[in-house]
């Protein structure tokens, strides 16, 4: 193994074998976790490597809330439910440790070639995604003048792929992500014009992409992110004021012309009053109404350690019995708000300890003036409130993995 290892660095390898999960499916992403945590525990072993004190507190502070998820156990009624959140959430957890204490450090250039090993899985993924687009015709919708927001065809084909179980927020988010990556690439470096033409088309690929399946969360979060490493990236005050302008005109421009993003934006909010749904009449605003008007109620009984984290959807599923619709005992409904699942699974400690990790997160990427993690972090946020990103292994693997990447990076090439 040691004389393997000389010639590759297996243990990164292990690593980038995860970050083309967008081509993987969920229990091939599960498998190569194990097989990079007992790869990377077996080296440190043999190499009878020490652990770094200093990511202690690094790890705490990403992986806190989870571990007072684990805490909340011990008054929860449903500990089978409880055990199967904590499994969706152990992404969490798993990935701060092996990448912090088993892994070695991670220079800036092997950073970029796990970004661009995760961007190049992004874009094989979005081309089998138009292939099942073209082969189920929906592409006759893009010259479409109106488009419903009741049925968006793209989301449907992506909901029904064959081959990959994928949500459209979770892979918007992903693929805004991979344009965020390659916006900061442009603004590092001089490149030619070939070069730059090229990663200006991806760009806009995965950006064109991304507004098919219409998410409006990440779309949020994205034109916030692209505007602060504009600002923050982009020296000459003339350049940046028309960056910046001309970001505020396209993104005013998308949601406002665009079909797919203008039906989800303002028809969708438009269609019914803000309140709870009544019969079949619901679109994805009211029906958070009625989410948010439970989670309410829910948090007054246990405000300050919550109900513990098997309990949390009994106890919305019966709040729900409330409305004079059957649309939430259809669909199951979760709180669709990472902030608001941790304030009622382990109430305000839980909650502030995750914006307590956030904040030192965003003061890390300020201080090291890592701009790509800022932007991560604030990407992410908006999404963080309109879906349950930590109960879905997408969304835990996406943050747990790409967060610890981060911090790994920085801690390895600080002075």
């Amino acid at each position: 193994m040691k004389i393997l290892n000389k010639k590759i660095d297996i243990r990164f390898y292990s690593v980038a074998l995860i970050l083309c999960y967008p081509l993987l499916k969920f229990n091939i992403i599960s498998i190569l976790t194990g097989v990079c945590a007992i790869t990377s525990i077996s080296y440190f072993i043999i190499y009878k490597e020490y652990m770094d004190k200093k990511y202690l507190k690094y790890f705490l502070s990403s992986s806190s809330f989870v571990l007072i998820m684990l805490v909340t156990l011990l008054y929860t009624d449903d500990l089978k439910q409880g055990f199967i959140k904590i499994q969706q959430s152990s992404s969490i957890l798993i990935f701060p440790l092996i990448i912090f204490f088993f892994q070695r450090k991670i220079t800036s250039k092997q950073f970029d070639k796990l970004l661009v090993i995760f961007n190049t899985a992004c874009l094989l993924s979005t081309i089998y995604i138009y292939t099942e687009i073209y082969k189920n015709g929906v592409f006759s919708y893009l010259f479409e003048k109106e488009v419903s927001f009741w049925n968006n065809p793209f989301r449907d084909v992506l909901n029904n792929l064959s081959y990959l179980d994928l949500h459209p927020s979770y892979y918007s988010i992903w693929l805004l992500f991979c344009a965020l990556f390659l916006i900061n690439k442009l603004l590092t470096r001089n490149k030619s014009l070939s070069v730059v033409f090229s990663i200006l088309s991806l760009v806009i690929f995965f950006i064109f992409t991304s507004f098919l399946f219409a998410s409006r969360a990440t779309i949020i979060g994205f034109f916030i992110a692209v505007l602060i490493l504009l600002i923050l990236k982009i020296k000459s005050k003339l350049n940046k004021a028309i960056a910046v302008s001309l970001i505020i005109v396209i993104s005013l421009i998308s949601i406002t012309q665009i079909s797919f993003l203008k039906v989800r934006f303002f028809d969708e909010v438009n269609a019914q009053k803000l309140r709870p749904p009544v019969g079949i009449a619901h679109t994805s605003s009211n029906i958070r109404v009625g989410i948010y008007k439970c989670a309410s109620e829910l948090f007054q009984k246990n405000p300050i350690v919550g109900v513990g984290i098997g309990d949390v959807q009994a106890e919305l599923n019966n709040c729900y019995l409330q409305f004079h619709t059957r649309v939430y005992q259809e669909g199951n409904y979760n709180t669709h708000s990472t902030y608001l699942n941790l304030l009622l699974s382990g109430g305000i400690i839980g909650l502030l300890l995750f914006l307590l990790s956030i904040f030192l997160q965003l003061k890390l990427a300020l201080k090291s003036e890592n701009y790509l993690y800022l932007s991560f972090i604030i990407l992410i946020i908006p999404f963080f409130l309109f879906e349950n990103v930590l109960s879905r292994m997408h969304g835990a693997v996406f943050y747990g993995l790409f967060n610890a990447l981060f911090i790994k990076q920085i801690l390895s090439t600080k002075k």
